[in-house]
């Protein structure tokens, strides 16, 4: 049997992913945490180079136009996520998997490159709870909320046109 190459973790804004990554890094020594190329603001306690890899925009775009991304998103106005392949190499050459806790658009592009050496699953939740949940995290305004829960809209529908480029589906906010 091959070895996996790379896991993904995606889901629609509001499915908590990010803890069930943390989880399974710290329970499988297999797996590694991949490091994202990133404009947003680096926070208070973020190190570059362990978070994420801070970058003005100009940075960022170039990765772009050198096709150094497997996939990249503006994820909010200006603020620009991306995957570098330099980090699948690096986690590759300490004989890791790279777990990846990325955007929908970005689990499917991974898929498109990787085939079956990219194993995605999509976490979905059913619609009242994934609003009450965006509603629970949000500390922002409700147009700003409204926002947000029509993106998760957009990558729930994303998802379900794109069925083939995940292996495996589940309900995170179920209990």
């Amino acid at each position: 049997m091959k070895e996996t190459r790379i896991v993904t973790f995606s889901s629609p804004y509001g499915v908590d992913k990010t803890s069930l990554t943390l989880y399974l890094l710290k329970t499988y020594q297999k797996f590694s945490f991949f490091i994202s190329a990133t404009t947003k603001k680096q926070g208070e306690n973020e190190t570059n180079g362990v978070n994420h890899n801070f970058l003005n925009t100009e940075e960022f775009k170039e990765l772009v136009i050198e096709k150094r991304l497997i996939e990249s998103e503006e994820v909010q106005d200006n603020i620009f996520y991306g995957t570098p392949f330099s980090e699948i190499e690096r986690i590759h050459q300490m004989e890791q998997i790279p777990l990846l806790d990325i955007s929908v658009k970005g689990a499917i592009e991974v898929k498109k490159k990787f085939g079956e050496d990219a194993i995605n699953f999509f976490l979905t939740a059913n619609e009242v709870d994934l609003e009450r949940t965006i509603k629970e995290q949000s500390y922002d305004s409700e147009k700003t909320l409204a926002k947000r829960l029509a993106k998760a809209d957009h990558e729930m529908l994303l998802a379900s046109m794109n069925k083939q480029c995940f292996d495996f589906t589940f309900n995170r906010l179920s209990d």
